[in-house]
């Protein structure tokens, strides 16, 4: 996109564009570092200053509730990582991270907000990290009781359908029949 004198805060002519309309800030963040990092509070305080707003940011944080295997109770004073935003007045979308048609009512929600008001929103996709913080470590041992639950719920998943798994199948040995002619490729 092309950014001018006539666009955002520096427009003068009634016709220039509002600032954030041809460009839109998402940003990505884990639970812990959005509560933990003074980077994202400096920023929800400059976000509606003018001159130095990008027209509202959409805030994904993905809030696997351990941060880094540290409690959520042990790691800040407030219940969800994602509070400071309230500072700002900054609207706080709760979505359960293993619901994918109810985390794109909530974007779509966050979209419209930002689009509408031109300030940053927040969704706070609330899940869980299936194997913990990383491929070393076992959550069990820091994280028992939330662990204990997170394996019983895979228990109780149903298995997948004998047509998806098929589906699933025939894809898989359409990508290894592609990779296995793929250096015999010659564009024209």
């Amino acid at each position: 996109c092309q950014l001018s004198l006539k666009d955002g805060h520096y427009a003068n002519a009634e016709n220039a564009s509002r600032h954030g309309d041809k460009a839109l800030c998402i940003q990505v963040h884990g639970d812990a570092s959005f509560a933990g990092q003074g980077i994202i509070p400096e920023t929800f305080q400059l976000g509606n200053l003018p001159n130095y707003s990008v027209g509202g940011s959409i805030h994904l944080v993905t809030n696997n509730q351990i941060g880094y295997t540290t409690p959520q109770h042990l790691a800040r004073s407030s219940r969800y990582c994602t509070d400071f935003a309230k500072v700002v007045n900054c609207p706080i979308i709760h979505v359960n991270g293993q619901c994918p048609a109810e985390i794109a009512q909530a974007a779509q929600l966050a979209s419209e907000y930002r689009d509408l008001f031109r300030k940053d929103v927040v969704v706070d996709l609330v899940c869980f990290r299936k194997h913990g913080h990383n491929e070393l470590d076992d959550p069990t041992f820091t994280q028992p009781s939330m662990y204990k639950k997170v394996q019983e719920h895979y228990k109780q998943e149903s298995p997948l359908d004998e047509g998806l798994n098929e589906r699933i199948r025939l894809f898989r040995n359409t990508l290894e029949e592609q990779y296995s002619i793929a250096d015999k490729y010659q564009p024209q």
